[in-house]
């Protein structure tokens, strides 16, 4: 119950006060005042897929205490909410081995499946998955059960979390519990076996969202129709393999009583000229990045000692201008990580479109050049952009007059030629 309990202890341990606000551990009030920022709660460790600690999530232990039912670390250097699935650490081999993982939404649902061995589970940590969490989870498999709670919030994450996993190529099914049911009460009522069965007979993402979108819809008239096909062109859309598109369309063709032709028309038309979100299978930056730059990547993931010695080599401005730069800095701040640990903790930190690069280009067969090769290529090219801009300040002053600014254009010419 006390306030400071933990602030006391940890600064009697030597660790700095400025650290454990940043952390997140501590917290300082609008009156300046320094408090913890766990009490009274029980306290579940956040992991990443390696198992080391990096949050905390707290449930009142008193329904009557007052503040949030769930408080949860803030986001920290080591810490994104987005980019973290908790429990993988402990579930990630059972799923690589299984070959599909059921997702839920909390630690409590987690944590009932897992004692119970009932699946292989993940849960994310708030309700509708990320891209990023979509990555994470696609090195252990691409077979997605979501099993989120049936009330209406769960519902609208379970239909972002699909919508998301079918745009990232996953095959989804859903598993529909009993209402007021979620995974944690549904296997101390009835038992893991149960629950097994429910996730035997969950139905394809695709199926369920036909029937819950045509639910009360009067296909006898034409407005009605339409306006079931343009929410169904919005979904599948997204759906990247153009087979299962046409396959979709022939099931919208067939609730809707339109041909088949028709609707596979007007979704190939909306999935050429859909704007969402950057996928594995569309990145625009790819061809614009420097041979030197993938090389580098595609060792930071299969070459990783020598490609973070390179990376040593390089100064800040090496990499100013560079469309990758994200993905180094961030690969040079994990500097002292595990090298086996360091390609998911990159991916982990990066942004959407970065994470996506990363994984595209180590996709790829093999480097086309040592890493050290790569990392003088791109102080090359800096030093070719520093002679370019040099070039183009000399034709600047030139223009205004060789006699008054002949002295500027002399120093410039020598540092050029440097």
């Amino acid at each position: 119950q006390s306030r400071d309990g933990l602030k006391t202890r940890l600064l009697a341990a030597g660790f700095p006060q400025a650290l454990l606000l940043q952390s997140g551990l501590l917290v300082q009030r609008e009156s300046g005042e320094i408090v913890d920022r766990f009490r009274h709660r029980l306290i579940v460790p956040i992991c990443r897929e390696s198992g080391s600690v990096i949050a905390f999530g707290g449930r009142q232990m008193d329904p009557d205490q007052g503040g949030p039912k769930y408080l949860n670390s803030p986001e920290t250097p080591i810490y994104s909410k987005s980019r973290t699935l908790y429990g993988l650490n402990l579930t990630k081999a059972q799923i690589r081995k299984s070959g599909f993982a059921v997702l839920v939404e909390g630690y409590f649902d987690f944590a009932q499946v897992f004692q119970s061995q009932a699946a292989p589970v993940v849960a994310s940590c708030g309700t509708a998955l990320t891209t990023q969490q979509a990555l994470l989870l696609r090195r252990f498999t691409s077979n997605i059960v979501l099993s989120f709670d049936p009330d209406a919030a769960g519902e609208g994450a379970a239909t972002r979390s699909c919508e998301m996993l079918v745009t990232e190529g996953f095959d989804v099914n859903v598993v529909v519990l009993d209402k007021g049911e979620d995974p944690d009460t549904f296997i101390r009522r009835k038992g893991p076996d149960q629950y097994r069965g429910r996730l035997r007979s969950s139905r394809p993402y695709l199926e369920y969202l036909l029937d819950q979108a045509s639910t009360g819809v009067d296909f006898g008239h034409d407005d009605s129709r339409r306006q079931f096909l343009g929410k169904m062109l919005t979904v599948a859309a997204r759906i990247p393999d153009a087979a299962a598109r046409d396959q979709f369309a022939d099931r919208i063709a067939h609730k809707a009583r339109i041909t088949e032709e028709v609707v596979r028309s007007e979704i190939r038309k909306a999935a050429v000229n859909r704007r969402t979100a950057v996928t594995t299978r569309e990145l625009p930056t790819f061809g614009q990045l420097k041979q030197a730059e993938k090389a580098l990547i595609w060792g930071l993931v299969h070459n990783t000692g020598e490609a973070l010695e390179a990376l040593g080599e390089l100064d800040d401005e090496d990499l100013e201008g560079l469309a990758t730069r994200e993905i180094f800095e961030v690969a040079r701040s994990l500097h002292g990580e595990p090298m086996d640990l360091l390609p998911s903790g990159l991916l982990q930190r990066l942004s959407t479109v970065s994470a996506q690069l990363v994984t595209s280009i180590a996709a790829t067969d093999t480097s086309t050049a040592p890493p050290g090769a790569c990392a003088r290529a791109l102080k090359r090219l800096r030093w070719e952009r520093e002679r370019a801009a040099i070039q183009r300040e000399i034709d600047r002053l030139q223009e205004l007059g060789a006699t008054q600014h002949g002295h500027e254009i002399d120093n410039l010419d020598r540092k050029s030629t440097r």
